[in-house]
């Protein structure tokens, strides 16, 4: 995505067909450098704040408003694996849509222990919970990334599923500590 005038400089209008993973210059693939697009996030951030351009008129402001929120909104959801993941499925045409069945019973049932065991246990639990809820998520997001690279979009839809299963596990852990 270009943000600025080749010749001029002046902030440009964001781009209408533009995803997210273009407006952060980013490959379009489920297997991103984290931390390579949290710099190009801070970088653009840093350029296009809102606050470096009072001087400019309210149009020429409001432009740069406007890619300023559009660079937030693409690091909100690249940054988040499920999130990058259902984004990257809906681009190929698979949304993640309500009632999908791609969800394999054994992991429904033990995605519903370890929810009960937060709410149930104190800090001491959530830390232990927490600790091995990133280590499954680490290991999904390794088959995720694969599943994506070989085209396997049912696969990878199953496997993003159990990311944001286990993304709310991490949310309700974070909460009780």
């Amino acid at each position: 995505a270009s943000f600025f005038c080749s010749s001029c400089g002046t902030v440009q209008q964001p781009g209408t067909n533009c995803d997210h993973f273009e407006v952060l210059n980013q490959p379009r693939q489920f297997d991103i450098d984290v931390k390579q697009l949290e710099a190009r996030f801070k970088s653009l951030q840093a350029r296009l704040h809102p606050d470096r351009f009072h001087t400019l008129s309210q149009e020429e402001v409001g432009v740069a408003q406007e890619q300023s929120s559009a660079i937030n909104v693409a690091y909100g959801v690249l940054r988040i694996p499920h999130l990058r993941g259902k984004y990257l499925l809906e681009l190929l045409g698979q949304p993640i849509q309500e009632g999908d069945n791609h969800v394999d019973p054994a992991l429904l049932m033990e995605v519903m222990e370890l929810r009960q065991e937060v709410a149930e246990g104190g800090p001491e639990v959530c830390e232990r919970v927490l600790k091995d809820v990133k280590k499954v998520q680490q290991s999904y997001e390794k088959q995720a990334a694969a599943e994506f690279e070989e085209g396997k979009l049912s696969e990878a839809k199953s496997t993003v599923i159990a990311l944001q299963y286990y993304h709310r596990i991490e949310e309700a852990c974070v909460e009780n500590l």
